[in-house]
């Protein structure tokens, strides 16, 4: 009964949460239960794909809550508290694919992240917000940008239904979460809270992949089948690493879960201060520092060295970051010995014999891309023409595994597609570094977590793909557009001046 122990383990993480002191509490109530305890029986129990996809996007929109009281409905208007459960959601459920086609073409093929990006929007309109936003026109543009970069890599080269089909997918996989998470940053109250929302998302994956390892039981691998979802290309029980299951949790591999562990690793650092209790800080590093320990998977150990170096250049942190960077060889070698000791830690960090060939096939696919992008430099290539390209890449499982994400945007898109599509990256980090500290005490940690969060995800990118992480990187954009857009909002009020005209008294009844 898997789905009896995902409840037990996410009610364990949500109990902890509104037990422990400081601001963890605070985004952990009965609606973040609710949600968070319908979702898994909605998936094992929905029956049809039809019924789950109805019943996620209800709950996002009404954010039911069950309580001593009985059943609980917010007002339309309270989208802070819908924002929260949004990023708490985004994580906890396998994405559930399922293929919209008639008479044989295919349109889109949606997933869960969807559903939730449909019910927030319908939260917005039962609200009256409109979708239009002055402070993040210049932010939907460069985005709009990245999409148009994105549509085209995927529709050369291919016929016009299959075009088609390409540019749902990109609205629905781009453009969705984006609306949602950029629309949530600019227009919350406390941003710092709406990220440690994302925080408890991870923290309750942790303790989901710290419990398959060692049982080898993957608790939602047969979850898609109750729904008739599309069923998964292949087990995660294959996945295993000196003699221990890989971990995964929801998503559908370890190398996956084990980035954005590590990425709320850093999150939790950036917000540290706002949390405001070390026994919650502590308590939540414990148990994401376990998960990606678990999914021993050495990518995301490489998003939180990269990320907390970024933390500290944008807090200023000098003396601390030349003391990290002192300490980094010293610690690093100590894992390396207790490694030869210690196989599960050898399995963790990646330096087991199994783990030795990635490192090959990486520094092959680095070379042998390089050159294919210095061939066709202006506009890239398709898909097609780069596997036949590197058809000596193709490994015992019979696939290519284009494992390095910036190399396969700028063999995709040349180096004119790859400027605009991490232009919104760039411009993103450039304005975060210089005006992030402007915002205010709602808001500076999570500018903050931004910054470095984006800089942990593209150094862990470059030795992986995206895969489900695709929406990780949107909402951290989103997140960064939205809390920029807070900044040009203050700098853009003007000093209000003293009115000297008298005024006639009111009396107040």
């Amino acid at each position: 009964m898997a789905f009896v122990v995902i409840l037990i383990l996410t009610a364990m993480v949500l109990w902890c949460a509104t037990r422990l002191p400081g601001r963890l509490g605070s985004v952990s109530g009965p609606h973040q239960a609710t949600l968070a305890l319908a979702l898994p029986l909605l998936g094992t129990f929905g029956l049809h794909y039809a019924i789950f996809a109805v019943g996620v996007v209800l709950l996002l929109a009404l954010a039911p809550a069950i309580s001593r009281a009985g059943l609980v409905l917010p007002a339309a208007n309270a989208m802070e508290l819908r924002s929260r459960l949004y990023l708490l959601c985004l994580p906890l459920m396998p994405l559930m694919f399922y293929t919209i086609a008639i008479g044989g073409l295919t349109f889109a093929q949606i997933n869960y992240v969807h559903l939730l990006g449909i019910g927030y929007l319908l939260a917005m309109a039962m609200a009256g917000e409109r979708l239009i936003d002055a402070r993040l026109q210049g932010w939907d543009l460069v985005f709009a940008l990245m999409m148009i970069v994105q549509a085209f890599m995927d529709c050369r080269g291919n016929d016009l239904t299959y075009s088609v089909r390409a540019c749902n997918q990109v609205v629905l996989n781009l453009g969705l979460p984006y609306l949602a998470v950029s629309r949530a940053f600019v227009r919350a109250k406390s941003p710092n809270d709406l990220m440690l929302s994302v925080i408890l998302g991870g923290c309750i994956l942790a303790l989901i992949a710290t419990f398959e390892a060692p049982r080898h039981w993957l608790l939602y691998d047969t979850m898609p089948q109750s729904i008739g979802a599309d069923p998964e290309l292949s087990s995660g029980y294959v996945k295993q690493r000196g003699g221990l299951l890989r971990a995964r949790a929801s998503f559908p591999e370890s190398t996956g879960l084990s980035l954005l562990l590590g990425m709320q690793v850093v999150l939790l650092v950036a917000l540290r201060r706002h949390l405001n209790s070390a026994l919650a800080f502590w308590t939540a590093m414990a148990l994401l520092a376990s998960g990606v320990f678990f999914t021993l998977a050495r990518i995301g150990y490489i998003v939180v060295v990269a990320g907390l170096i970024a933390c500290m250049v944008q807090e200023r942190r000098w003396s601390g970051l030349f003391a990290m960077l002192l300490a980094l060889p010293l610690v690093g070698g100590m894992l390396l010995v207790a490694s030869r000791f210690i196989p599960t830690l050898a399995a963790s960090i990646g330096t087991g014999e199994d783990a030795a060939g990635s490192v090959d096939y990486r520094s092959e696919l680095l070379h042998s891309g390089l050159a294919l992008a210095r061939e066709h430099w202006a506009t890239g290539l398709g898909m097609d023409d780069i596997y036949a390209r590197l058809e000596h890449l193709r490994q015992g499982e019979g696939i290519i595994d284009l494992v390095d994400q910036p190399l396969t945007i700028l063999m995709r898109g040349g180096v004119f597609g790859t400027g605009l599509y991490y232009a919104m990256l760039l411009g993103a980090l450039g304005f975060l570094f210089v005006r992030g500290r402007r915002l205010g005490s709602e808001a500076n940690a999570s500018a903050t977590a931004c910054f470095a969060g984006l800089v942990g995800l593209m150094a862990a990118l470059v030795t992986t793909s995206y895969g489900r992480n695709e929406t990780t990187y949107v909402m951290l954009l989103a997140a960064a557009a939205g809390l920029v857009g807070r900044v040009t909002a203050r700098a853009a009020i003007p000093i209000s001046q003293p009115n000297l005209v008298r005024q006639p008294a009111t009396i107040m009844k």
